[in-house]
């Protein structure tokens, strides 16, 4: 077999074809990404000088310098769009400023707070107090859609495209149960559930029309120009849970991705959350479960 060019390779694979190698992928997703410590470390051990970019502060994700991606041929560029989860910093690491406590609101009204040397954790949920009404949620100062951050990404796509031959991934918001845990308190979610349902009902349906908007908005700058979606599935639970056993769970899950994936008309790589053990079966039950209806999409011609 000829080789295959980076982006042949993971066309190859979502069409359940046998390509020359295994795809690689580094920071292709936000779950594939590394992180800023690792990654310092990493450039330090392969004698790569040069600053370290934030990719994401909240989930302090290095972004992969191009130098790295081509010495380990990886096969995958993701083309980032600002999500609200985000601090909207992405900046420099500096380990000296990593070394003191700091905190940010996100667009959602979700206080986080790291401390020196650590993670970001939820500290303040806008809605985790008592006695809540419709009336809050019109109160609430909502993300307007426009914040989603799609300003120069169809630039980057195109120098992606010209400069490279690699599949391009775009990750688009896709949260739902997870957006009430931050915007209520992780344990007071769970109690407002059976509490308060209509609130919590309204909330959510709130949230996914705000992300379908930045989603809509991230496809109508870069939806010609990718090879694949990231969104992240949060529904596969309650599937398997409302099947009662009666199927097998990798055809639960296959239908999940494809009622998620088929309106948007192109690929999805499918991070399939709150469902147990992500192992290489789940990931090789979302390859096939995509492949039987990739090739309308793969078959469009890319811009010169």
């Amino acid at each position: 077999m000829s080789p295959l060019t980076h982006r042949e390779r993971v066309l190859a694979v979502i069409d359940r074809e046998v390509p020359d190698r295994y795809p690689v992928d580094l920071g292709g997703s936000p779950a594939s990404g590394i992180n800023l410590y690792a990654y310092k470390r990493l450039k330090h051990y392969l004698g790569l000088p040069g600053p370290i970019r934030v990719q994401t502060e909240r989930s302090l994700l290095a972004w992969p310098d191009d130098a790295i991606l081509e010495l380990f041929d990886v096969d995958l560029r993701l083309v980032i769009a600002h999500t609200a989860e985000d601090s909207g910093t992405r900046g420099i690491f500096d380990e000296l400023t990593y070394a003191t406590e700091a905190e940010y609101t996100d667009i959602w009204g979700v206080t986080r707070r790291r401390p020196p040397g650590g993670h970001y954790y939820v500290v303040r949920s806008p809605f985790e107090k008592e006695d809540l009404s419709l009336a809050d949620l019109d109160a609430h100062p909502w993300p307007k859609p426009t914040q989603a951050d799609v300003t120069g990404l169809r630039t980057e796509a195109e120098r992606l495209r010209r400069e490279t031959d690699c599949a391009l991934v775009v990750h688009v918001p896709g949260r739902l149960f997870s957006l009430g845990q931050f915007l209520w308190g992780f344990a007071n979610w769970l109690v407002q559930l059976k509490a308060n349902p209509e609130f919590c009902e309204a909330l959510l349906d709130r949230g996914l029309e705000i992300q379908l908007a930045m989603a809509e908005a991230t496809l109508e700058a870069v939806g010609d120009m990718v090879d694949a979606i990231v969104v992240l599935v949060e529904d596969a639970h309650k599937r398997i849970e409302a099947d009662g056993g009666k199927r097998p769970r990798e055809e639960i899950i296959i239908e999940g991705a494809k009622e998620l994936a088929l309106p948007m008309g192109t690929a999805v790589v499918t991070g399939v959350g709150q469902s147990g053990t992500l192992d290489g079966a789940t990931f090789r039950v979302g390859i096939k479960g995509i492949a039987s209806w990739w090739r309308p999409a793969a078959a469009r011609t890319l811009p010169a």
